[in-house]
Order: C-alpha cells, then structure tokens, then sequence
C-alpha cells in the first residue's frame, strides 16, 4: 500500500458571487475555484481566503493564499485576518488609488499581530501570502 496515497488529501470548492449591478446595467459575475493538496504531511499547513467587494466596491475582490511552514498557525491566522484588514486600510477613495500601500500597511500590521500571539503561545511556524 502506497502512505503517500493514503495521507493525500484533497478539498475542492467553487464560489460563484453575484455583484451589484453596473452602471451599464450588467452585474458581473466571478467564479473562483479553490484546492488543498495535504500530501504527507499529518495536517494542512496551507489556507486561503477570497473577500469580495473591497470596501463596498464589486470591482475590487481581494484572493489570498497563505503557504505554512513548520505549522499551520501562521496561515490560519492570516486567512482569518489578512484580506479583513485590507478592506479595511482600502476605505477612502486615496487609499484605494494607492493599493500598494493599502497592501504594504496591511502584511506590517498582519505580521506585527500574529507576532504577538506566536510570542505568547511559543509558536515556531510561518507562512507566505501570496
């Protein structure tokens, strides 16, 4: 018997998000399609999250995926807080002209917070969002 095969997980899913209509009358539509590879591994390490409609606006949808390493805190965290925290640095017209900044502040304060739960709880792992 392959262990690889019997570890391997896979999770899939597809959203489809209906948006508010336009000023051409039109409401776009957006299908986003998610899967999870454990592989070996015991647990999933990797998260991802999608948030539509940054701050208000149906043509602004945020995507994250967080890759773990030595753990999954890192990423669950992030899933949870990351794209939340984007909205809410993009809510002014200037911040949503200027998205990479809105991005830079966010990662600071995303990474800044999980420093201090993982300083508190001892935690070891990490993750990168992409």
């Amino acid at each position: 018997r392959d262990l690889l095969a019997e570890k391997q997980r896979v999770v899939s899913g597809v959203q489809r998000f209906k948006a508010q209509p336009t000023m051409f009358g039109r409401a776009p539509s957006m299908w986003v399609e998610t899967n999870e590879k454990q592989n070996a591994r015991e647990y999933m390490e990797d998260t991802h999250d999608v948030f539509k409609a940054i701050s208000g606006d149906t043509s602004i949808n945020a995507f994250g995926v967080f890759d773990g390493h030595g753990g999954d805190k890192a990423s669950k965290f992030c899933s949870k807080k990351m794209l939340p925290t984007l909205d809410s640095n993009m809510q002014t017209s200037a911040q949503r002209a200027a998205p990479e900044a809105a991005l830079r502040k966010t990662m600071q304060d995303t990474a800044a917070t999980f420093d201090k739960f993982a300083g508190l709880g001892r935690w070891h792992d990490g993750t990168t969002a992409i």
